[in-house]
């Protein structure tokens, strides 16, 4: 565990309690000016969330001027982040006029983000639950890289979610959890922030309870802060036992409730409620007044500085396991909002702000100043200066890793008859020979290591664990053709049945150099249609600006005998949907070779590249006899190519012509429909398109730039298909058709798109093509219907010239 911690001293409290108070301050008056202040040209609230992030101003000033270093990673609860920029502004890490900028084109992000904050935001977290997960992955792949590249230097670091108690619902945190003890994970602490309340609703009382549980029983240190030393100091007073058995008791929704009750009535309240189980009991209460009791009740063990920086110490001495700090905190603590129902997007008005900064001894129009108003700016400021995090104690990152050579071609032999998928297999062990590159590989699959063709590459290289496990097989002398051996150097992870937990490994493995300073290559495998079930841990990934190799396998109705709810059809919309993926759906292995080596040396380019999501099959088809040398090698990058082209046919010109446009799997059939096209009489030129994604952002990059009047290549797509050469055309793929239908009118050419838009079921291969009509034999209609319906039009035209 990095840094153990110094035991606290009075002086140190004192100074994290008035850096807390300005956090507090600037947190709560940022939203307020984004509000009430700044010019909103669209008259509609900006939004904050003042409440929430007064909850854990106390928890976040101790771990980042007390706790974190700068190999530590911290995800925060989406709703807190003003608190976070605020106290990044005071360590220097952040301009003054980015918090006048929160929630503004330029300025401060709504929620933690990695791509458009500029002040070291390791995680994102505008979805709930993300920090918890990403954070226990974090901890894994920090233990993964330690292992495989040992540096004698290097102190792990502490991979750190503070977190609200609502989050807690999400199921995608106990999945994790499952993954967390299976590898042993140590590094990590989950803070959470028990504020007891949510966006419409109570935390029930249970539920702390079920939390300590399940941490416990998941093999976490578990460490409760609930009671402040004032409210401590309370129950040890004759009677104050009576009182703790109430405070315990009472429910979150009474608790909270009774916050909002004014002094004078709160006391009578507590007479009511604990006064009447004994006269020691009613003599305590009576020795205070209202106000008093209120404020001593409502500071929790989360606000109590002091004992925060304690458990903080004692969770820095934790050898071995993770840590679940459970704090008790008052949602909108420290504002006229704390405790109220309906908080969570409540605002300050006028007289409460200009209460609040006269509390705080802020001076008018030094609302954002540093310093202002505090008594000791000088003591401050310089343990501020020293503090790890400032921004002149931050080491300075490489952006971009040291390349590695990746070779275009790897010269794999492949069979005459073949699928993606098995050459994918075969790719990865050629990979796994390239010197450099082999080291950095990393694969993983949510328990479908075997069906998607990863079982060879693991035989070599074996599944990471964090100790060597026995394997019995080969004890006991019985034969299996995977041997995998499990172990510290192994360079696959596997993972359950836990597609949340796949994406959420995969993004993090792709920011690998970012947070370890280690870059590794991470390929992940994938049902394709289960692709769906992770969508929102795969767009967090690729916000995060994320590399890796997903890989979407099998795929489409061609996965016949295993029913429709195996059969994918819409990824490839998601596909060409997201930004920073490459969508590619190879029909050859040479294909997908060019497309692999490619995309793992684009990887390397951290800022420039993307990552890379590859839609393979299963179904075997008939290798092309043609070589992919470098001009082609640029073209199956590029998007597309021509595979069967009659351009160069004497009687060209005269012939009935149309284009084929496949993608994947499918281009077996447009070839085969091209075959049958020419015994009509027709020349089907059949253009294999590796990448509709690549094409369609190369388009309307393209069409921006020329709306924008600014000079740039013709795209892709125009120059694959010129002007010349944009007969009628059909369009087929084992997806939804929309993924290739728009080609027709960006090439004003009349297009009939073929594709899958039902559910599949149970079948053989031409059955499924037959019902979902794109078969051979269904591409053959549609030439034939873009014929008659050309003959049409040059009847009608003969007709109206005579």
């Amino acid at each position: 565990m990095a840094g153990k911690l110094s035991p606290i001293t009075p002086g140190e409290v004192e100074i994290l309690e008035e850096i807390e108070k300005k956090a507090l301050w600037l947190s709560t008056y940022m939203i307020h000016y984004a509000n009430k202040i700044r010019p909103n040209p669209d008259q509609i609230k900006i939004g904050g969330h003042q409440a929430s992030t007064s909850s854990i101003v106390s928890l976040l000033t101790a771990l980042m001027l007390r706790v974190m270093g700068p190999a530590d990673r911290l995800a925060l609860k989406p709703h807190s982040s003003p608190a976070f920029h605020a106290i990044q502004y005071l360590l220097g890490n952040l301009e003054k006029d980015k918090l006048a900028r929160f929630r503004q084109m330029g300025g401060i992000q709504a929620y933690p983000s990695r791509r458009k904050d500029t002040d070291n935001v390791h995680f994102n977290t505008g979805s709930v639950g993300l920090g918890g997960v990403n954070v226990l992955f974090g901890a894994l792949v920090q233990d993964y890289v330690f292992r495989h590249f040992p540096r004698k230097t290097a102190v792990p670091g502490r991979y750190i979610s503070l977190m609200g108690d609502a989050e807690m619902d999400e199921g995608t945190l106990y999945e994790a959890l499952l993954e967390g003890q299976k590898y042993n994970i140590d590094n990590c602490w989950w803070i959470v922030d028990l504020n007891r309340q949510s966006l419409d609703s109570f935390i029930p009382l249970i539920r702390v309870g079920q939390f300590k549980e399940i941490f416990t029983s998941m093999g976490w240190e578990v460490i409760v802060l609930k009671y402040s030393r004032s409210l401590m100091n309370l129950f040890e007073q004759p009677g104050g036992h009576y009182m703790k058995q109430w405070f315990d008791d009472v429910s979150n929704a009474e608790y909270q409730t009774l916050l909002r009750i004014p002094p004078k009535d709160y006391k009578r309240q507590l007479l009511k409620a604990v006064g009447g189980k004994s006269k020691e009991a009613q003599a305590l209460i009576q020795q205070y007044d209202g106000a008093y009791l209120r404020d001593t009740i409502m500071n929790l063990g989360g606000h109590d500085m002091h004992l925060i920086c304690e458990a903080f110490d004692r969770a820095s001495q934790v050898q071995g396991r993770p840590v679940a700090i459970l704090a008790y905190t008052v949602k909108g603590y420290g504002l006229p909002l704390a405790g109220h129902k309906d908080n969570h997007s409540g605002l300050l008005n006028e007289r409460e702000i200009a209460t609040l900064r006269e509390s705080f001894n802020i001076p008018e129009g030094q609302e954002f100043e540093p310093f202002a108003g505090m008594e000791s700016g000088k003591a401050v400021g310089a343990f501020l200066e020293a503090a790890p995090l400032h921004k002149r104690n931050m080491p300075i990152a490489d952006e971009n890793p040291q390349r590695i050579a990746i070779p275009e071609r790897l010269d794999i032999p492949y069979k005459a008859m073949h699928s993606t998928q098995g050459a994918f297999g075969q790719i990865m062990m050629g990979l796994s020979r390239v010197e450099g590159l082999k080291e950095r590989l990393v694969t993983t699959a949510p328990d479908v290591a075997v069906s998607t063709n990863l079982g060879g590459w693991i035989n070599r290289v074996g599944v990471y664990q964090p100790e060597v496990r026995s394997d019995y097989y080969e004890q006991y002398d019985l034969k299996s053709p995977f041997q995998w051996k499990e172990n510290p150097a192994g360079q696959h992870i596997e993972l359950g049945i836990a597609e949340n937990n796949f994406f959420s490994l995969m993004g993090v493995l792709g920011l690998s150099y970012e947070l370890t300073g280690e870059m590794l290559f991470p390929v992940g495998t994938v049902y394709d249609v289960f692709l769906k079930r992770g969508l929102d841990m795969l767009t967090n990934a690729i916000y995060s600006e994320s590399r890796f190799v997903l890989v979407g396998t099998p795929s489409g109705v061609t996965l016949s005998p295993e029913g429709g709810a195996h059969q994918s059809f819409l990824t490839p919309l998601l596909g060409m949907g997201f930004p920073d993926l490459h969508y590619y759906e190879p029909s050859y292995a040479a294909e997908l070779e060019t497309l692999m080596t490619w995309g793992l040396n684009q990887l390397q380019e951290r800022k420039q590249g993307k990552s890379l999501y590859l839609r393979l099959s299963t179904n075997p088809i008939a290798q092309p006899d043609i070589r992919f040398g470098a001009a082609l090698q640029e073209q199956v990058i590029a998007g597309g190519y021509w595979l069967r082209d009659y351009r160069g046919e004497g009687d060209y010109r005269a012939r009935e012509k149309v284009n084929i446009l496949s993608t994947g799997v499918m281009t077996d059939q447009a070839l085969r429909a091209s075959d049958m096209l020419y015994e009509d009489g027709v020349y089907a030129n059949v253009i294999n398109l590796t990448s509709p994604d690549r094409l369609y952002k190369g388009w309307l990059n393209h069409q921006h730039k020329a709306i924008a009047g600014e000079p740039g290549e013709e795209a892709y797509l125009l120059r694959l298909v010129p002007p010349g050469e944009r007969h009628p055309m059909v369009s087929v793929i084992d997806g939804h058709p929309l993924t290739l239908e728009w080609i027709g009118g960006v090439l004003g050419a009349p297009q009939v798109a073929l594709g899958v838009t039902e559910f599949g079921e149970s079948g053989d291969i031409e059955s499924l093509y037959r019902s979902m009509r794109i078969h051979a034999e269904d591409i053959v209609d549609g030439v034939g219907s873009l014929i008659l319906q050309r003959e049409k039009g040059r009847r009608a035209g003969n007709g109206a010239s005579t």
